[in-house]
């Protein structure tokens, strides 16, 4: 992560995320969304710039003025302790090492308001996305159905 600058995403920012999104590869926003690839909607962009601290926050990773990264979490409203979360890196700044220390950042932040686990929704065979969560913290369940895991981890200490 050296040479690149972590801030809190905010609102300014809508341009700047939806240029990561159209830079990534279609297999990437694929593995991100679950779905199609392409530029982001403007109701999407609006829906991941809803923010609002404890419940729904994200960080973003720049090199030069260019995010690179984003990680998100949104407070499950049902299991107040744990929040869904998400990552999306540049493809040339995957594997080393900016999800995953944006991902401890935001795991502190969930701390501090209360959070103790984080729930992630991943393809089957994103192994990056499974590897990610399981270096955050212990799993305390995983399971398969339909093309997709949802790991639940307890956030380890700071």
């Amino acid at each position: 992560m050296e040479g690149l600058l972590t801030r809190s995403l905010t609102e300014a920012d809508r341009d700047l995320l939806a240029a990561l999104a159209s830079r990534v590869s279609p297999q990437s926003m694929i593995s991100r969304f679950h779905g199609a690839a392409g530029s982001p909607t403007p109701s999407l962009l609006d829906r991941l710039l809803d923010l609002a601290p404890g419940q729904r926050e994200a960080l973003i990773a720049l090199d030069d003025q260019v995010v690179v990264a984003v990680v998100r979490y949104a407070r499950d409203t049902q299991e107040g302790d744990t929040a869904e979360v998400a990552a999306l890196v540049a493809d040339e700044w995957q594997h080393h090492g900016v999800g995953l220390e944006l991902m401890r950042q935001l795991a502190s932040r969930a701390r501090a308001a209360g959070i103790s686990r984080f729930r992630g929704d991943m393809l089957s065979d994103n192994a990056g996305a499974q590897r990610l969560m399981t270096a955050l913290g212990q799993a305390v369940s995983s399971r398969r159905a339909d093309g997709h895991t949802v790991m639940i981890i307890d956030l380890a200490p700071s």
